[in-house]
């Protein structure tokens, strides 16, 4: 699998443009779930999953993480309470 990104500015401009070969189905796919959820493309999810490592941000503040921490959370807080 190759994904390609080609990002162009509002002001014409060619920016980078990244080429990344031999991308596991499973990585692709799960951009795919991450890009959808986040309602995005995949091109978008890739540029900001990048752009979040790249400048250090945590990736608990990524809107797909915190979704998944906070269904997680209600999940944990269910299944505590099956438990008792």
């Amino acid at each position: 699998m190759v994904l390609a990104m080609l990002a162009l500015s509002r002001y014409n401009s060619l920016m980078a443009t990244i080429l990344i070969r031999d991308l596991d189905d499973k990585v692709k796919r799960s951009l795919q779930i991450r890009a959808a959820t986040s309602g995005r493309s995949m091109e978008a999810e890739a540029r900001a999953i990048l752009t979040a490592i790249v400048n250090h941000v945590p990736t608990a503040e990524m809107p797909v993480a915190k979704a998944a921490t906070e269904k997680k959370k209600k999940l944990g807080a269910k299944g505590a309470k099956r438990k008792r």
